[in-house]
């Protein structure tokens, strides 16, 4: 699954086709911007990346536990932690799908 969102309740929605760039992926996101969460470099042995809106926490969106638990095991394999919360999807890229 190259790419798809990660929704708060746990679930995987595949997307159509990769964003190909950052206005896509904010399309994708239903958001005004977007932020790397920067560490989330694999995902399921694959390179990958992380994307969250950028205003996340200001939305009331719901909190994403599938989502903090994919970047809290990433952080660990490097020994770092975080504390942050993450709210609504996450969109993750994978392989040649990661924006450039």
């Amino acid at each position: 699954m190259p790419c798809f969102l990660i929704q708060p309740t746990g679930e995987r929605t595949p997307l159509e086709a990769a964003p190909r760039n950052l206005d896509e992926a904010c399309a994708a996101l239903n958001a005004a911007g977007i932020e790397f969460v920067s560490g989330v470099d694999h995902y399921e042995g694959q390179a990958a990346q992380m994307i969250v809106d950028e205003d996340h926490a200001l939305k009331n969106l719901p909190l994403n536990n599938v989502a903090i638990a994919v970047r809290d095991t990433a952080y660990a394999a490097q020994g770092i932690s975080s504390a942050d919360p993450i709210f609504g999807p996450a969109l993750i890229l994978t392989g040649a799908d990661q924006l450039r």
